[in-house]
C-alpha cells in the first residue's frame, strides 16, 4: 500500500515546465561553434616537430581540417585525413563518424579525394596522431 501512495504522490507533481527549460538552454548553447581553418599537413608537421607542443596547441580545439582522404573504415566508424602532397607520414588525423548522415557522405567519397572535416580534436599522440570527432564532412572544392 505504501508503494501505491508513493507512486501516486510522485505522479501528482505539476512542475513539468521546469524540467524542460534546462534542456532547451543546453541545446541552444551547443550551436555556437566557430571552426578555425587548418590543414592536415600543418597538424602533422606540428606533431612531428614536437608532440608535446602539438598536444598543448591543438587538443580540445574546433577545426575545419582540409586534407586528402586516406583510409575509409569498412564499418564506417572512421576515416583518415592525410596531408596533401606526396609526403610519407606515419601519423595523421583519424576522424571518427558520429551518425548515419556522415556515413552516407563518406560512402560517396573515394580514397585520394580532397576533403574538409569540421570537428573537435579529442586526443593527440605521437603514435596515433590526432583523433577528431566529426561534426561535418564534405568533399573539398578545389581552388585553382
Amino acid at each position: 500500500m505504501f508503494v501505491i501512495l508513493a507512486v501516486g504522490s510522485v505522479g501528482g507533481n505539476d512542475s513539468k515546465s521546469d524540467s524542460n527549460s534546462g534542456t532547451n538552454n543546453i541545446s541552444t548553447e551547443k550551436k555556437a561553434v566557430t571552426y578555425e581553418k587548418i590543414t592536415a599537413k600543418q597538424l602533422v608537421s606540428d606533431l612531428e616537430g614536437n608532440a608535446l607542443k602539438a598536444a598543448q596547441a591543438h587538443k580540445g580545439k574546433d577545426y575545419e581540417i582540409t586534407g586528402v582522404l586516406g583510409n575509409i573504415d569498412a564499418q564506417g566508424d572512421y576515416v583518415t585525413i592525410e596531408p596533401s602532397g606526396n609526403d610519407l607520414t606515419l601519423t595523421g588525423v583519424q576522424a571518427f563518424v558520429k551518425n548515419d548522415d556522415q556515413k552516407k557522405v563518406i560512402a560517396e567519397l573515394s580514397k585520394g579525394d580532397k576533403i574538409t572535416v569540421k570537428g573537435k580534436v579529442k586526443d593527440v599522440g605521437e603514435v596515433m596522431g590526432y583523433s577528431v570527432d566529426i561534426d561535418e564532412i564534405s568533399k573539398a572544392t578545389s581552388k585553382k
